[in-house]
């Protein structure tokens, strides 16, 4: 292994995206950072990706691709898979449908490779886009970064980090065991379970192009709400507020009012604002308590 180049295993779990899956693996292809290797598994695709997957391949000299195409086994079986195949140091993900910007590995790579022990994993912002790949905000702008060193606490209120943003420590993720694979939203639960052990380092600067079309958008909002129950039998700190969320999932502003006192106080207040706004689309949010009346 290159001492001064680590190698980099980019994972693209694809599956249905005939529209864009060129485009992923071009954003690949395209990386300043040489060293890499692509990891490219098709989950029992339905349309053309598989076909234009292999052609592609097919004329690709460099970087070093592995394509395989398997009945569909669902995407945590799919990723736990690859990162077994993975041979790299650092290992990340791309979802089909979402894209690199060209110096994203350089500049992740960069910084991990001269962080302290204990850092797992850099992510970084980057930019939404519509289906046509036109941008629509800095993904900051709808979620906001929190400035702390520990993640932890605030993960368990909100997740802010874009999966295909972050770079990570092969090392770090065997250690906490890969992806559950009775979990759907794999992603979060792997942030959460890296956060009670390790930190994560930021990079301020937009290395990705996250896509929302009208289907990835609608699941991965049920997929939230579907696995709300899921995620709170696993951590331990979600039972103290379990009723917040499902308050929250209910609009029930006075439910949620009597929960507060069950967790700290200004992250409560803030994930309240946060995810009223974004969720119910309410732009503004007065709480009134009994001790605003004192």
């Amino acid at each position: 292994m290159n001492v001064n180049q680590p190698l980099v295993s980019i994972i693209i779990p694809s599956y249905n995206h005939e529209n864009y899956v060129e485009q992923a693996i071009m954003s690949v292809i395209n990386q300043t950072y040489k060293n890499i290797e692509l990891i490219i598994i098709d989950d029992g695709s339905k349309d053309k990706s598989p076909y234009l997957i292999k052609e592609l391949v097919n004329r690709t000299a460099s970087p070093k691709v592995i394509f395989e195409t398997q009945t569909n086994m669902g995407l945590c079986k799919t990723l736990n898979k690859a990162v077994r195949m993975a041979n790299g140091e650092f290992i990340s993900f791309l979802a089909s449908d979402d894209m690199y910007l060209p110096n994203r590995i350089e500049e992740c790579v960069k910084v991990l490779s001269n962080t302290n022990a204990n850092v797992c994993a850099v992510y970084s912002d980057g930019f939404i886009v519509d289906e046509n790949g036109r941008k629509i905000s800095k993904y900051s702008d709808k979620l906001r970064v929190p400035l702390c060193k520990n993640i932890y606490k605030e993960l368990l209120l909100r997740d802010w980090i874009a999966a295909l943003s972050v770079l990570y420590k092969k090392s770090s993720l065997l250690e906490c065991g890969l992806f559950d694979e009775n979990i759907e939203v794999e992603d979060y639960d792997m942030l959460l379970r890296l956060a009670q052990k390790f930190e994560f380092k930021y990079i301020p600067k937009c290395l990705f192009l996250y896509r929302r079309h009208g289907l990835n958008y609608s699941e991965n909002t049920q997929k939230m709400l579907e696995q709300i129950e899921v995620i709170s039998r696993k951590y331990e700190e979600l039972y103290s507020y379990k009723n917040y969320k499902l308050a929250l999932r209910n609009r029930d502003f006075t439910k949620l009012l009597d929960e507060i006192n069950l967790l700290n106080i200004e992250l409560t207040l803030r994930a309240i604002v946060y995810k009223v706004q974004k969720k119910f689309n309410v732009s503004k949010l007065h709480l009134h308590t009994d001790a605003n009346s004192e």
